[in-house]
């Protein structure tokens, strides 16, 4: 079973799971360093909104982020629950090129529940994505899962809220790099 280990540091024995890590953790650890880029940028992009305003999907452009960033970006739709405090479910609007090679294929249009139906590994990342919506800020993780190919991936990543007109979390912008098991 994977589980989302709420304590800062490593995934534990590099077995499978998340690991949240705090914002001055990965800011300050070089392997973050996609996810600090790309923070940076979401953080430049809240700047230039009007006080108080909050990034919304429509906010980005993806030149803001350059070619070398744009294949670690995933765009995540985050889909209403069926009932009060059931399970979220989310659906893949944009699935970078990095993340298709490291996955083993493509996830756009897909949601995370259909892709749980084949990879149990989807349950940790449901885990960071709920935890990155009910932050409402940027959400840091030490993330191992295994490929479609059986192959276990270790990704450094951040998601970043983007919100719709109630001020609600409506997506989340996230990217990742990755680095070799140890």
């Amino acid at each position: 079973m994977i589980e989302l280990m709420l304590s800062s540091g490593g995934v534990e024995g590099r077995n499978e799971g998340v690991a949240l890590v705090g914002e001055s953790e990965a800011w300050a650890d070089p392997d973050f360093a996609v996810a600090c880029r790309v923070a940076d940028i979401w953080a430049d992009l809240q700047a230039d909104l009007e006080p108080g305003a909050r990034p919304t999907r429509h906010d980005v452009d993806p030149l803001r982020f350059g070619a070398a960033l744009l294949p670690h970006l995933v765009l995540i739709d985050v889909l209403a629950q069926d009932r009060p405090g059931g399970p979220r479910d989310f659906r893949f609007r944009l699935f970078g090129s990095r993340h298709e090679s490291e996955y083993g294929g493509d996830l756009t249009g897909r949601t995370l529940s259909e892709v749980a139906r084949e990879s149990p590994d989807a349950e940790a990342l449901a885990a960071f994505l709920d935890a990155a919506v009910d932050a409402t800020a940027p959400t840091y993780v030490r993330f191992s899962y295994r490929s479609r190919g059986q192959v276990v991936h270790y990704a450094l990543a951040v998601a970043l809220p983007l919100f719709d007109e109630t001020d609600a979390v409506s997506h989340l912008l996230v990217a990742a790099d990755w680095r070799s098991p140890e």
